[in-house]
């Protein structure tokens, strides 16, 4: 009787170890709403960061909520945090992120990398690297989460700046109507 006992018991045991090989893991992609629920615990900061990674950018903050677009899919995530980090992660109406609809935006075209006058402030701090780009003529045009447009009217130039963790992270030059010009 211990003999079949045992035996019973090892033969669930090993059926257990089975493994699925038939290969129909789901598969997520970066714009899907489940590929989010994995920030769920993270740091703030590290979430900002992954966020950005998949595209999203910071629509607007209302207290420890952050509502984040991603245009590419048009989607809109509602992000809570607590203790330093986020507690919840989902999908709402694109309405919270300030858009009109669910569709994909169209990409802002870039027309290349940093300009040249202002190419060595990538990595600066925020606040420093502002009086420093008004010294170089340039005048804050708009902002979009954590994106900032600067325009120069003496060169006709339209700078994209993103700031992330406080310091200026990529600089771009885009289209002039990027900055309403």
């Amino acid at each position: 009787m211990k003999r079949s006992i045992v035996i019973a018991f090892a033969a669930i045991a090993l059926a257990g170890c089975q493994s699925d090989t038939t290969g129909t893991a789901p598969v997520a992609t970066a714009t899907n709403a489940a590929d989010l629920s994995d920030l769920v615990g993270a740091r703030g900061s590290s979430g900002e960061m992954a966020l950005q990674s998949r595209g999203y950018e910071l629509a607007r903050t209302q207290g420890l909520t952050a509502f984040w677009w991603n245009s590419a899919s048009g989607t809109c995530a509602r992000v809570v945090t607590g203790d330093g980090r986020y507690q919840t992660v989902d999908t709402v109406a694109p309405a919270d992120c300030g858009q009109s609809g669910g569709a994909p935006a169209t990409a802002t075209a870039t027309a290349g990398g940093p300009p040249a006058d202002i190419a060595d402030m990538v990595g600066a701090k925020g606040g420093q690297a502002e009086m420093g780009l008004n010294a170089r003529g340039y005048e804050l045009a708009r902002t979009k989460g954590l994106t900032a447009f600067w325009w120069n009217a003496s060169t006709s130039t339209c700078a994209q700046i993103v700031t992330s963790d406080g310091r200026y992270k990529t600089i771009n030059s885009v289209a002039p109507n990027n900055c309403g010009s």
